[in-house]
């Protein structure tokens, strides 16, 4: 008998061991291949394809029992185990304290059969976070897909939401709830949703996942409830504090509070608690309600001042503020932190006070240099001092690789005390100031070498940027969120960012026919309108839309005189003709952009249609000069350093190789390009160099071989919400199975007209509908 319970490769092994199987000799009988049988066992991936299961189960003579054992586990999820992990928040390098049972309690809860929302909810300071980042790290165990924890506070947008978690589980272009839970689908994952009280707006979307996807199970954190149907609320409290009679040393230091404030006291220059300092250490503990960030602001003071002031000071000021006439509706405790924090501010000097203020402008962490964009005004010099002075009172945080940020309740408090300056206006237009001068590098794009540092270099800002547009848009400056938008396009693309691209491009558009005043205005509009044709045409399948912002964007060039801009929109208005249109209308396009470009004397540009026109006239079948063209465009790229434009060239040469016949050339070329797009960490041209790849194993009639690519390429397409290559992963899988014999062929001919028709490719639609024909299959042609 097979075990009652077990994963798909447990149940599998245990299964061929009694049948008295090697690996080898099930792969031979039950034409699966050696490698994905040995993969399963070995727990790489955590199911299989429905056929797979089947010939399994039917070669190892199971009783009805055990097969349905056998098949429900095999169709667990879809995904390699190893593609979920639990990541940690960026949280400070110190122990959790007087937590313990807390944490015991949220992860318990999270195992209680039924509970699928659990809420930490606190004032901020309280320590949700770092309690929720414990209990998660506790459950994730118990969930298989693992658990993934996503921090909310950089969105500003509660439309973003769906889309912000589906990029931390790995799919690049998720756009709504609906979406999200079609991509998680049965998977049994553990998602931490972390600072999510300015999004409660967006709170539905835990009720879709929920509803939808019957693995998923939220823990989230946030000052106040989501309030959904099925949420359960758990209040984190402050740490306990000293009681009136606790005044030793010894009768206080069990004391959570306590034994916090000794902790990060105690790294700075050895300072110990002893029975002098225990009443006044039990007082600032007291006064400050145990709230962790609170307490731990006050230990750092220690660097400056003995405990007996810190407490008096601390005593005066909170006493001032109970005078003053502040909200009642504020919960006490958050009132408390206020004044702590007030407090620390109050201990700066002027000039640090300053800088505290403008740092507030990042939405997420920063860099020095960033910082002294930000704070120039402050004066030279002033800035890298400062921030050494503000860490070391922990009111900014420094974080690995030599990055900085602030606490949240510190962040607002800062923010409040820049408007206080009348200074927020100047220091958010510098950090757009900052955020433009990372990301433009000129009008048209980075290309060539430094394209891969470049692309890194604007991941380091990303969240700025979109902290810049919506300011931008907030403030209804269309023409510098036009600039951004334009400017970021290129890494939205280049590192599958393609759905909040296409949201942020068509935002800063969306006013319609804009005019530009001067040829400045003007580049920056075609460049967006260019990217946003580019975002569009991968996304929608209707091709009017990128056609007309390429042509705009062509009109604009013209009318400023920019023949390289011109050559650039008639290139990518020729992409829209070869996959949506007419073949020899782009081929004329090409021969048009090709001229302008050897016109203003720019070879990578020529380079890069040149490839274009290469993969055109493959499809032409016109392999001859497909060849001359592949050839000028990577002699071009290799001498330019361009590693990007060579490895889309090879891409373009294997499928030559493959149109030749010529299946082990076109195996080796895709093999280089997959390399090199892996260097680049270009995660769709990867795939489609691994789909070159599968369809020459295919060619050279290793069919389990290009079975086995084949599905990483669904897989990986399916993460990314790439449906061009999901529809060609499709349709080369079905052409395996029908070649098989396989009764399966039809419906992934099916699925791969689906996708087709939603990027609107008509030679791919055509395609699969002539598959779906020859397979005798009825409404092929609907």
């Amino acid at each position: 008998m097979l075990g009652e319970a077990g994963t798909f490769g447990v149940l599998l092994k245990k299964a061929r061991t009694r049948a008295g199987l090697s690996q080898r000799r099930l792969a031979e009988i039950s034409g699966i291949s050696e490698r994905q049988i040995s993969d399963q066992e070995r727990g790489l991936h955590i199911s299989a394809r429905n056929d797979t299961i089947q010939a399994l189960a039917d070669t190892l003579n199971l009783t009805a029992g055990e097969r349905e054992r056998f098949e429900r586990a095999g169709r667990n999820a879809g995904e390699p185990a190893t593609m979920f992990r639990f990541r940690q928040l960026i949280i400070p390098p110190t122990p959790l304290i007087g937590r313990a049972r807390l944490v015991q309690q949220t992860t318990a809860m999270l195992g209680r059969p039924g509970t699928r929302i659990v809420t930490l909810t606190g004032p901020g300071g309280v320590g949700k976070t770092r309690l929720a980042a414990a209990a998660a790290h506790l459950a994730a165990g118990a969930f298989p897909g693992g658990g993934h924890d996503v921090d909310l506070a950089v969105l500003s947008d509660p439309h973003q939401i769906a889309t912000h978690i589906g990029h931390a589980l790995g799919a690049k272009r998720v756009r709504d709830a609906e979406a999200l839970a079609s991509y998680i689908g049965d998977r049994r994952i553990l998602l931490l949703l972390d600072n999510f009280e300015h999004l409660l707006e967006a709170a539905p979307v835990v009720s879709v996942l929920v509803a939808r996807c019957p693995g998923v199970s939220v823990l989230a954190t946030s000052r106040e409830p989501l309030r959904v149907r099925g949420e359960h609320e758990f209040e984190v409290p402050p740490l306990a504090v000293p009681g009136g009679d606790e005044r030793t040393a010894a009768d206080i230091a069990p004391v959570a509070a306590v034994e916090l404030f000794a902790w990060h006291a105690g790294a700075i220059q050895g300072w110990e608690l002893t029975d002098a300092d225990a009443p006044a250490v039990a007082a600032i503990c007291q006064h400050l309600d145990g709230m962790p960030l609170a307490v731990e602001l006050a230990a750092a003071q220690t660097r400056t001042m003995p405990v007996r002031v810190i407490a008096e000071r601390l005593g005066d000021h909170l006493a001032l503020d109970v005078l003053t006439d502040g909200p009642r509706d504020a919960p006490a405790r958050q009132r408390t932190l206020s004044a702590t924090i007030a407090w620390s501010h109050d201990l700066l000097g002027a000039a640090l006070q300053r800088l505290l203020h403008r740092l507030s402008v990042f939405p997420s962490d920063w860099t020095r240099e960033a910082a002294e964009h930000v704070a120039g005004d402050l004066g030279p010099g002033s800035v890298l001092p400062g921030l050494g002075a503000l860490t070391a009172r922990h009111l900014v945080v420094a974080l690995p690789g030599d990055r900085l940020r602030m606490y949240e309740t510190v962040q607002e408090f800062a923010a409040a005390g820049l408007a206080a300056e009348g200074q927020t206006a100047a220091t958010e237009a510098r950090h757009t100031s900052y955020v433009i001068g990372v990301i433009e590098t000129d009008w048209t794009g980075p290309s060539g070498p430094d394209r891969p540092s470049w692309l890194d270099a604007v991941e380091s800002v990303h969240d700025d940027a979109r902290a810049a547009l919506a300011r931008a848009l907030r403030d209804g400056d269309q023409w510098t969120a036009v600039r951004i938008a334009g400017a970021m396009w290129r890494f939205w693309y280049d590192r599958g960012h393609l759905a909040e691209g296409d949201r942020w491009l068509g935002l800063a558009l969306e006013a319609g026919r804009l005019r530009p005043a001067d040829d400045t205005q003007a580049h920056f509009l075609a460049r967006a309108l260019n990217g946003r044709g580019a975002t569009s045409q991968y996304l929608h399948s209707d091709p009017q839309l990128p056609r007309a912002c390429y042509r705009r964007a062509r009109e604009l060039r013209q009318e400023a005189g920019d023949m390289r801009g011109v050559a650039s929109a008639l290139g990518n208005l020729a992409l829209i003709e070869q996959y949506h249109g007419d073949p020899g209308d782009a081929e004329r396009l090409y021969q048009e952009a090709n001229a302008c470009f050897r016109a203003c004397g720019d070879d990578l540009g020529l380079a890069a249609q040149m490839s274009n026109l290469g993969t055109l006239l493959v499809a032409r079948g016109r392999h001859a000069e497909a060849a001359q063209a592949f050839a000028a465009a990577l002699a071009t790229f290799r001498e330019h350093g361009d590693e990007t434009g060579a490895a889309y060239t090879l891409l373009g040469q294997a499928s030559l190789a493959s149109a030749s016949g010529q299946p082990a050339a076109a195996a080796a070329l895709a093999e280089e390009s997959r390399a090199m797009f892996a260097e680049l960490r270009n995660p769709i041209g990867g795939n489609e160099a691994l789909l070159a790849l599968a369809q020459a194993r295919a060619a050279q009639q290793d069919a389990a071989g290009a079975s086995e690519l084949l599905a990483q390429v669904l897989a990986a397409a399916r993460t990314m919400e790439d449906q061009w290559n999901a529809a060609a992963a499709l349709r080369a899988m079905a052409e395996l199975a029908a070649h098989g014999g396989d009764p399966g062929a039809a419906d992934l001919a099916r699925q791969a007209l689906s996708c087709y028709r939603a990027v609107g490719y008509r030679a791919g639609i055509a395609a699969a509908q002539e598959l779906l024909a020859a397979l005798g299959t009825p409404n092929a042609g609907h």
